[in-house]
C-alpha cells in the first residue's frame, strides 16, 4: 500500500514537472516571439535613414571642368547628408543623351540632371529670353548673378518650372559662346553657304540670319564632322570646345560672344519632395547661388585660358565696330522673331526684366 501512494506520488510529481516544463517553453516561445517582432519593427522604423542613392546624370566629359565641378558637388551632398545620400554621377550621356535628359528625369532614369536649355527649345521660353545674341551676358559669372536675381524677382521665371514640375538646385549660364571655325570670318557675308553646328532654338535662328546652315549635333561629333568638312565649325563655349579638343580642329575663332546658354542642375518636384526632410536640407545646403558661382568662376577659369591658347597661336579674329554694330542689329532681328513665336505673356516686358538685370551686372561681364 505505502508502495502504491509512494508511486502514485511520484507519477504526480513528474506530471507537475512536466506541466511546469511545457509552461515555460511556451513562455520562452512567447518571448522570442515578441523579441522578432521588436526587431522587425526597429528594422522599419530604420528605413527613413538608410542610405538613400541618387543618381547624377551629366553630358559631358567625366574629365572637363563640368564633369569635375559635378563629382566634387555630388561629394559634397553625400558629405552635407552626413551619409543619408549616396549621390553617383554618370558622365557622357551614359544614362541618357542630351536631349533626353529631361524625359530621363521625368520617367525615373536618373533622379538629378545637369543639362542647357539649348537642348530644349521652346521648352522654358520665359528662361530663354535671357539668351538673345548680343545683350551684354557674355560671362558665366555674369550669369549667374542675372539668373540668381532673375530667379528672386522674376515671378514668371519660378512660374515656368513650377508649372513643369521641375525643381533646379542650381541656375546660372555658361560662358559667352564663340564661333570656332575652319573658315576664317570677320563680316557678316562669310557665314553665306558654311554649315555650322550649334544649339537649337535662337542659336538657330541667329544663324539663319547670318545667311548660314545650322546643324544640332552631338557635341561628341564635333571634332570628326569638322576634321570632315562636313561642317565648318561650331558655336561654343571655350570650356566645352576645350573638353572636345576642338583645338585641333580649329583654325579661326571669332573674337565675339554670340550668345549665351542657361545651365540647370535639377530634380523633379515629386522626387525632391519624396526625401526626408533631412536629405533636403543637405542638398540645399550646397545648391543654390553658391554652387552656381562656385562653377562658374571655374567655368570661366578655364575658357580664358583655352582662348588665350587661340589668341597666343594668332587665331583669334577680331571685327570692325561697324560689322559688330551689324552683329547686334541681328540679334535684335533674332529677339523680335522669338517673342512673336513664343506663347509668353508680356514676353517684352520680361526680356526688359533679364536686360536690366544683365546691365546690373556688367561689371562682372567680359
Amino acid at each position: 500500500m505505502k508502495m502504491k501512494k509512494a508511486l502514485t506520488l511520484a507519477l504526480a510529481l513528474v506530471m507537475v514537472f512536466s506541466l511546469c516544463a511545457c509552461g515555460s517553453s511556451s513562455s520562452t516561445t512567447t518571448d522570442s516571439s515578441s523579441a522578432d517582432t521588436s526587431s522587425s519593427d526597429s528594422s522599419s522604423a530604420s528605413t527613413s535613414t538608410e542610405t538613400i542613392s541618387l543618381s547624377l546624370s551629366h553630358h559631358d566629359s567625366s574629365t572637363s571642368v563640368i564633369g569635375t565641378f559635378l563629382e566634387d558637388y555630388a561629394a559634397s551632398i553625400n558629405e552635407a547628408s552626413g551619409g543619408l545620400l549616396d549621390v553617383t554621377v554618370y558622365a557622357g550621356a551614359a544614362l541618357a543623351a542630351p536631349a533626353d535628359g529631361i524625359n530621363a528625369l521625368n520617367s525615373g532614369v536618373c533622379d538629378i540632371l545637369w543639362t542647357c536649355l539649348g537642348f530644349f527649345p521652346g521648352q522654358f521660353p520665359v528662361t530663354e529670353l535671357v539668351t538673345f545674341p548680343f545683350n551684354g551676358l557674355t560671362s558665366a559669372v555674369q550669369g549667374a548673378y542675372v539668373m540668381e536675381d532673375a530667379w528672386n524677382t522674376i515671378e514668371e521665371v519660378q512660374e515656368e518650372w513650377e508649372a513643369q514640375g521641375l525643381h533646379p538646385l542650381v541656375l546660372y549660364t555658361a560662358p559667352g559662346s564663340y564661333l570656332l571655325s575652319t573658315n576664317e570670318v570677320d563680316e557678316i557675308s562669310d557665314f553665306q553657304g558654311n554649315t555650322y553646328r550649334c544649339m537649337a532654338g535662337i542659336p538657330t535662328l541667329m544663324m539663319e540670319k547670318l545667311g548660314a546652315t545650322a546643324v544640332v549635333t552631338p557635341s561628341s561629333d564635333i571634332f570628326t564632322s569638322m576634321e570632315k568638312d562636313i561642317i565648318q565649325g561650331t558655336v561654343f563655349d571655350m570650356a566645352g570646345a576645350k573638353g572636345f579638343s576642338l583645338y585641333d580642329v580649329t583654325n579661326y575663332v571669332l573674337d565675339v560672344c554670340l550668345y549665351e546658354q542657361v545651365l540647370v542642375i535639377l530634380m523633379t518636384e515629386e522626387k525632391y519632395q519624396s526625401l526626408p526632410t533631412e536629405a533636403q536640407e543637405a542638398l540645399d545646403s550646397v545648391s543654390g547661388f553658391e554652387a552656381a558661382l562656385t562653377h562658374a568662376e571655374l567655368y570661366e577659369i578655364d575658357s580664358d585660358e583655352y582662348l588665350a591658347q587661340f589668341e597666343e597661336a594668332g587665331r583669334l579674329v577680331e571685327i570692325s565696330d561697324e560689322v559688330m554694330a551689324e552683329f547686334e542689329a541681328i540679334g535684335e532681328e533674332v529677339a523680335e522673331e522669338w517673342m512673336a513665336s513664343v506663347d509668353v505673356e508680356n514676353a517684352a516686358e520680361i526680356r526688359d526684366e533679364f536686360q536690366a538685370l544683365i546691365d546690373k551686372y556688367s561689371e562682372y561681364a567680359n
